[in-house]
């Protein structure tokens, strides 16, 4: 497959040389004023929680707003917050992970270590209350109390037992001022990266050019500020963004674009770009799958589709404008009138 490359970056070749770090040589963030004011512009180094703070629509609050204005106000202007589940952070975390070793890798040894999993141990390291019990009973110890006294008096009697609390607690003391990340983790993480650079044309996208760029630019047809921060973007203008997937196939991968919106993110993002005087017309998807499998896709939207999701990106850009000039939430309907339901065929 031979990638295509923008045109349009020969007409504009320096736009990268208006980059610039998100803050400057005092620590003072370049990015907005001393009143707080957005400064659009092209930054380098800011901070995740920096970036989601700011002030501006990025293509996740279009996204929401594009479902209605109440779901929009619910996310980003209530106080209202709903924790995600232990199951939803981990995978979040295993993309999270695998995002960072793929687009920055450099310091992840640094700042992470991978914790132990019990399932991984070897069968003479003791794990629960009952195995270290019944090494303390075979010794004519004592063997009552909490778990953690089972472990430290064992220790004390035989410091040549392998006894996994103990483990755990030792490698944390070996990696103090890391993260740690769940075992599990760290090896779906590291599979992501590894499946990204097998593939033959992945590697390509992600050379060249700039991980985490973050663009503050003003709408040139709305006034409103937007945000949006590319996973990788090369000199030439060719954007590429790194998505896991449960299913890597063009099939597959086509329905999580329709359904998680990736087609008004790649416009948004577009849009932004422009505005603020990058000439990205390319934008690649980089589709990954680890949980049953391992593979890494790489794909683009077909011109129609870029068309109309433009067109789309656009029209919301301008409900949202209206929206909230009149301070609006409304939710499905506008007019918060009663509707008339006309049953689906298989009803």
């Amino acid at each position: 497959m031979a990638l295509a490359q923008s045109h349009a970056a020969t007409s504009e070749a320096l736009w990268y040389d208006q980059i610039q770090p998100a803050y400057n040589e005092l620590g003072l963030p370049n990015y907005e004023t001393d009143d707080g004011e957005l400064i659009p512009g092209i930054y380098t180094e800011l901070p995740n929680p920096v970036y989601h703070s700011l002030p501006a629509i990025s293509s996740s609050g279009l996204k929401k707003f594009s479902k209605s204005p109440a779901h929009f106000y619910r996310e980003y202007l209530s106080s209202v917050s709903r924790a995600r589940t232990k199951a939803q952070l981990r995978t979040f975390d295993a993309g999270t992970y695998g995002h960072e070793l793929v687009l920055e890798p450099e310091g992840f040894y640094d700042r992470y270590y991978r914790g132990l999993i019990e399932a991984q141990m070897d069968d003479d390291v003791l794990i629960t209350a009952n195995a270290l019990k019944n090494e303390l009973l075979e010794l004519g110890a004592p063997h009552s109390g909490s778990k953690a006294d089972l472990a430290k008096r064992l220790h004390q009697l035989d410091p040549s037992k392998k006894i996994f609390s103990l483990m755990v607690e030792e490698l944390a003391a070996e990696n103090e001022g890391k993260t740690l990340i769940d075992g599990l983790v760290w090896d779906d993480a590291h599979r992501i990266q590894q499946s990204v650079y097998q593939n033959i044309d992945a590697p390509h996208l992600l050379t060249d050019g700039y991980p985490e760029l973050s663009v503050i630019a003003r709408c040139p047809l709305t006034g409103l500020l937007l945000k949006c921060r590319f996973d990788y973007i090369q000199r030439s203008a060719v954007a590429s963004d790194v998505k896991t997937t449960r299913d890597a196939s063009a099939n597959g991968f086509r329905k999580q674009i329709e359904q998680l919106g990736y087609h008004l993110q790649e416009a948004f993002y577009t849009h932004v770009a422009n505005a603020a005087q990058i000439p990205v017309e390319d934008f690649w998807f980089i589709a990954v799958e680890y949980l049953e499998a391992d593979i890494c896709e790489v794909y683009e939207i077909n011109p129609d589709g870029k068309r109309k999701a433009r067109s789309q990106c656009l029209q919301l850009l301008d409900e949202f404008k209206a929206v909230s000039d009149d301070n609006d939430w409304y939710g499905y309907n506008k007019d918060r009138k009663a509707k008339t339901l006309e049953l689906s065929r298989w009803a």
